[in-house]
């Protein structure tokens, strides 16, 4: 059995989820673009601050080393001066004596001076040292120490000055002077750039350090690596720049063709900038930090949209399983009504012959009752294959409209026909379905439908008829008419009468025939308000048969055709004429929404057998009726969504209730 649904999913709800989606992915594109360029902003703030700060510990690493430098300065001058006072409290200073003492102590030389300036003993006989006026002092005895910081001296043997040597001179206790010379190169490599060369070195040797170096306005005072490609402070405005605003900056530039960070620190002392710090770092740690990062932002933003994929998928899927079993629950709500509400048995079993259902009339055609019937063995309910459901399966033949027998307990039998449907799916039987019916309800049924195409085709003939008699009709009416008024029928009662029996008989057959036409065509109420007490007021002035109304009102409006209502009442009151009746009562009680109307006479009434058939076509008590009167007035009566029943006795009368609809007074428009 092939169940075809319509689309679960309507294009307007899935052009929606496409926009939502659309509008999802693109607000997370734009979301991971803000994340990438946050985080590369954060990456580049990060590893800023990371060479800021290792910049300045550089750098606060050298500016504590040349403070130290300027301490042991000091303690050289100091130990100078010592060395000078020991040299002059020595017995016999001879110039070998001035030359160990100079090696012992890394001093460039070392002179004895007399009370007259002149060099009495020197450990370095080869240089030149010229009379320097501040020796004066310490000779004529206005000063005990003197040092000079800088000063020059010349090898004699090629001529060559030295320059930058540091002096310090005590008076001699005979008038003279002792002078001690330390070369400043040493001073220098002893005291501070052995020391900063040596960090330096450390330091250069840290991954990913491109070099390290420290720079004056000389040029490179100490470097890791070989730097001679960097700038002269001279000829760098952003160095330039750092002196200037006393501050450590970054930039990116390139170092032997490869991209680099540089920091650039300025080095201070006592306020004043005597050179920088730089510090060039690879950028391949940044790189990868970067690209690990725009890699994890990346893999969030698929798995995301994917989990949002899913999401969107599952909702749908959800909202299709849901509407399907929604679907399938309200399908197979109305299959279940619809077999159990028909008036045949309904047996279905699997391709193991155990049941799947068995509907209500199927039940109680065989007496199963309330027995609990489903994934049952077919043969344990049926064990002689009764409604030959195993046959069917053996033979893989459907039988159609088979008439058997059935022989139930007691020795009752019963005529059945029974059809069987196998069940497939691509060809593979997957069970079979059995109908049994009544065979004398399949008569009936027959004999039902037979005497409605009977009657169909009578009513259309009589319709044909009616049209047809309704001409010459309507001319013996208009003779009729016609006699009535150009001859004088007072002095002729024998004319009188036979005119107006003629004119009667005319009504009566009009009224048939009008009964034959509305029995052929179908009754619709159609638009339009129609004042009931009208109706009844023109039945009460013309009817034949006394009328009398009972209302308190006078108007009640009913939804529909004059013509009909006015026939149904003409129907009801022709049958209390029939039926002997000489009066008929009128009683109209006015509800809310509809109106009831009783129609009571007094005539001889309808025997009780007859009550259930009454409103049938062609059912008439009276031997010149046709049956079509309270027919009619019932067919009037359900096109006006009322209802009609009737009570009656038999020698009293009879009474007819009728139910109709109201509908209210139209608006005026102002």
């Amino acid at each position: 059995m092939d169940l075809k649904f319509k689309r679960i999913i309507p294009v307007s709800t899935l052009l929606v989820i496409i926009w939502v989606v659309i509008v999802i992915t693109t607000l997370m594109i734009w979301l991971a673009i803000m994340l990438l360029h946050n985080g590369e902003r954060a990456i580049n703030d990060m590893y800023e601050r990371n060479l800021m700060a290792l910049a300045t510990s550089y750098t606060q690493s050298f500016q504590q080393l040349y403070a130290a430098q300027q301490m042991e300065e000091k303690l050289l001058k100091l130990n100078s001066l010592s060395i000078a006072h020991m040299i002059d409290h020595l017995d016999n200073v001879s110039d070998p004596l001035l030359a160990r003492i100079a090696l012992e102590n890394n001093l460039a030389r070392i002179d004895k001076i007399d009370q007259n300036g002149k060099v009495v003993a020197t450990s370095s006989p080869h240089l030149e040292v010229p009379y320097y006026p501040g020796l004066k002092f310490l000779i004529s005895g206005r000063r005990e120490e003197i040092i000079i910081w800088a000063t020059e001296m010349v090898d004699t043997t090629i001529g060559i000055p030295f320059r930058n040597y540091k002096v310090a001179a005590v008076r001699s206790e005979d008038g003279g002077a002792v002078v001690v010379y330390l070369d400043e190169s040493f001073v220098s490599s002893v005291l501070f750039y052995a020391s900063v060369s040596r960090l330096v070195k450390e330091a250069g040797t840290t991954p990913g350090m491109a070099y390290l170096a420290m720079q004056n306005f000389e040029g490179i005072v100490s470097a890791s690596g070989k730097v001679e490609h960097l700038t002269r402070i001279e000829n760098d405005l952003f160095i330039q720049d750092v002196l200037t605003e006393q501050i450590p900056l970054t930039r990116k530039t390139n170092f032997k063709g490869t991209e680099i960070y540089e920091v650039i620190a300025p080095l201070i002392y006592e306020g004043y900038p005597w050179g920088v710090l730089r510090i060039g770092v690879y950028v391949d740690d940044y790189r990868s930090l970067l690209t690990g990062y725009q890699r994890r932002i990346f893999l969030m933003f698929f798995f995301s949209w994917i989990a949002l994929l899913l999401v969107v998928a599952i909702g749908i899927l959800g909202y299709h399983y849901f509407s399907l079993k929604k679907q399938l629950s309200s399908t197979e709500t109305i299959t279940s009504n619809l077999v159990d509400s028909a008036n045949y048995g309904i047996f279905v079993v699997n391709r193991d012959l155990s049941f799947i259902r068995v509907n209500q009339y199927g039940r109680n055609l065989f007496g199963l009752g309330d027995v609990k019937i489903k994934h049952s063995s077919y043969k344990t309910v049926f064990p002689q294959d009764e409604i030959f459901i195993e046959k069917t399966r053996e033979s893989g033949r459907e039988l159609k409209d088979s008439l058997q027998i059935l022989r139930f307990p007691g020795g009752r039998q019963e005529e059945f026909l029974i059809d069987t449907v196998i069940l497939r799916e691509q060809g593979i039987p997957l069970g079979i379905v059995a109908f049994v019916k009544e065979f004398k309800q399949i008569r009936k049924e027959r004999e039902l439908e037979s005497e409605k195409k009977k009657l169909k085709e009578i009513s259309q003939i009589m319709s044909s008829i009616a049209h047809e008699l309704r001409n010459p009709l309507n001319g013996i009416s208009l003779a009729v008419q016609r006699i009535n008024k150009e001859f004088n029928l007072d002095n002729n009662a024998e004319l009188e009468s036979l005119v107006k029996l003629l004119s009667s008989e005319v009504n009566k057959l009009e009224n048939k025939l009008s009964n034959f036409i509305l029995f052929a065509q179908p009754i619709t109420p159609g638009q339009g308000r129609v004042n009931l007490m009208e109706i009844l007021n023109d039945l009460e002035k013309i009817s034949s048969c006394p009328i009398s109304i009972n209302a308190d009102v006078s108007k009640i409006l009913i939804p529909g055709q004059r013509s009909f209502l006015y026939r149904m009442f003409e129907n009801l009151i022709d049958n209390s004429l029939k039926a002997k009746a000489t009066k008929v009562d009128i009683e109209v009680m006015d509800e809310s929404e509809q109106v009831i109307l009783k129609i009571a006479d007094n005539g001889e009434g309808i025997p009780s057998s007859y009550l259930q058939d009454i409103f049938k076509p062609y059912f008439s008590t009276s031997p010149s009726g046709t049956g079509l009167g309270l027919y009619i007035v019932n067919q009037i009566v359900q096109s006006y969504q009322g209802s009609i029943e009737v009570e009656s006795t038999p020698g009293e009368g009879t009474i007819f209730t009728i139910c109709l609809r109201k509908t209210d007074e139209p608006k005026k428009q102002s």
